[in-house]
């Protein structure tokens, strides 16, 4: 056991803080932020459900981005990364795929 103060902050047993485990976490971390910047509305007044098409448009992007990013872990082979990618975004936007699939309607 090492005293708390004479390393790095890293529980013990985690892995080294290379390069490769920096981009790795760097991919994960887009791939939860990205996905949510698109479907989630950060600019008050802006048309939130303005056009349909435009909120398709929004959630098929963010579906892409997230995939593109969980398979590119996948490649690297970080499955850990690319399944809480995949958790999260369907936990995170299972609602609105419903709206935008047109499954509920906010009329």
């Amino acid at each position: 056991m090492s005293d708390y103060m004479s390393g790095p902050d890293r529980a013990e047993g985690a892995p080294p803080r290379t390069p490769r485990r920096q981009l790795d976490l760097a991919l994960r971390w887009a791939g939860i932020l990205l996905p949510l910047l698109l479907t989630y509305p950060l600019i008050p007044g802006t048309p939130w459900f303005g056009s349909p098409l435009s909120f398709q448009i929004r959630m098929a992007c963010g579906a892409a981005i997230m995939v593109g990013l969980a398979v590119t872990l996948l490649w690297r082979r970080d499955w850990r990364g690319a399944m809480a990618i995949v958790v999260f975004y369907v936990i995170a936007d299972a609602f609105w795929w419903t709206l935008a699939l047109g499954v509920i309607h906010i009329d």
